[in-house]
């Protein structure tokens, strides 16, 4: 007769311990014991989690899915899961690989970049969509080219608090693709939230990413009357291949005396 436990849930080092009783030769009843240890490692790993915020009702969550198989996967389906707080708000992918059998599977080792779009209901003002940081989990269900199935749940990271309230840079236009050493434009939109004008100094951080900033750093920028938005535009010049999302804007607020920055 055999039996057989296993310690542990989850991920990690875990133990297994198997059982057998026997009667031996003189009709006496023996037992035999026997451990094994194992490691239970991730199938898949979130990796480079990011939020932009593109408006008052709008939110993107970007991030990257790293196969540890040692098979090809295909990911069925990515939903987030409530974190019990009820929040009104949908989701939905957009410009990410397709979801189903017929798409690429994701291989060894290899990455595949999603982005969701979250966006409030109408029953939820803006300024109660500002104050939700936590979006809650993050359930991946996959399949391998084997048939093996599995299911895995990540923490998202938490959304950053707004910086200033009462200013706002929004990317108004900017390319999807760009060339390596090919400039490009890029628009934003600044808006005065305040009750109060705005005179603020616009400079450009050189030592994030792979990007120069070809355009003039330390410019006054035109008075920002309370309620009311300028335009801005610089020019940028990416110098190295592959996806780039990190550039910084800062501001510096007469009012506050203080650097604000924006990625």
């Amino acid at each position: 007769m055999g039996k057989r436990k296993k310690y542990g849930e989850g991920l990690g080092q875990k133990k297994l311990v198997c059982s057998v009783s026997y009667i031996g030769g003189n009709e006496e009843k023996l037992n035999l014991r026997k451990f094994f240890k194992f490691s239970v490692n991730k199938p898949v790993d979130l990796l480079n989690q990011t939020f932009y915020e593109l408006n008052d009702k709008t939110t993107f969550y970007e991030f990257q899915i790293k196969n540890l198989t040692p098979n090809p996967i295909f990911i069925e389906s990515l939903t987030f899961e409530d974190c019990g707080n009820n929040l009104p708000y949908n989701c939905e992918l957009t410009g990410s690989p397709s979801l189903n059998t017929d798409s690429e599977p994701l291989g060894l080792q290899n990455i595949h970049q999603y982005i969701f779009r979250l966006t409030h209901n109408e029953q939820f003002d803006a300024e109660n969509w500002r104050k939700i940081l936590n979006f809650g989990r993050l359930k991946i269900v996959w399949r391998s080219t084997t048939g093996d199935n599995g299911r895995t749940f990540f923490n998202t990271i938490e959304r950053s608090q707004f910086i200033c309230k009462d200013l706002r840079l929004t990317v108004d236009r900017a390319p999807k693709k760009a060339k390596v050493n090919g400039m490009l434009t890029v628009v934003c939109n600044l808006r005065n939230w305040s009750d109060h004008p705005m005179d603020l100094l616009l400079n450009f951080d050189q030592n994030v990413g792979p990007i120069i900033h070809c355009s003039v750093s330390g410019q006054r920028l035109p008075t920002i009357l309370p309620g009311h938005n300028i335009q801005i535009s610089f020019e940028i010049l990416p110098y190295v291949k592959g996806l780039q999302v990190q550039f910084v804007v800062m501001l510096f607020n007469f009012f506050f005396r203080a650097f604000l920055e924006y990625f």
